[in-house]
């Protein structure tokens, strides 16, 4: 007799999509995969794309790497680069007996912003910085990006704004 075992279903995420995974990577492990995610990072958000083109400045991050202060929180979508955020960490130079994180950039590319993900992603990182030590988390966000989403999201995990920055073109 044939009869028919049931064969248990791979479990999706509703949306059909794997679940994003988030983890630490050294900055020269994935240095290789950064470049098409930083471009269309700044094609998204940077100003003044006419005057300044994108031109990260590779030997620094590399430095900042080895001397420990760069940490790279990645999002990983099947295997694939989908995210970062960088995270400097290190004594502020008005407060050197604090241990001082703050945000370079963080980007998820917009295919992944949905979700939870972004939330995940800011969670890991106040969770793991209070890990190392730190005592003070900064980071910017941009006043022109869309809707301000992530000034909301940072507000409900606990941020508040505390400076504005201003900028100029000069040429």
């Amino acid at each position: 007799m044939n009869r028919h075992v049931p064969v248990p279903l791979p479990r999706l995420r509703p949306s059909g999509r794997a679940a994003p995974e988030f983890g630490w990577e050294r900055f020269h492990a994935i240095a290789h995969e950064l470049p098409p995610l930083f471009i269309e990072h700044w094609k998204e958000l940077a100003l003044n794309q006419d005057a300044i083109p994108l031109a990260p400045d590779w030997d620094r991050y590399y430095a900042l790497d080895v001397q420990g202060i760069l940490r790279v929180l990645t999002l990983r979508v099947e295997g694939r680069l989908a995210g970062y955020l960088f995270l400097m960490v290190g004594p502020h130079l008005h407060y050197a007996t604090t241990l001082w994180g703050h945000v370079d950039m963080y980007w998820i590319d917009p295919v992944h912003r949905v979700g939870w993900t972004g939330v995940r992603l800011f969670k890991a990182l106040i969770a793991d910085a209070k890990a190392m030590g730190v005592v003070n988390l900064t980071l910017s966000t941009k006043h022109h990006f869309m809707d301000n989403r992530v000034t909301k999201l940072l507000k409900r995990l606990g941020f508040a704004p505390i400076e504005t920055i201003h900028a100029m073109r000069l040429t």
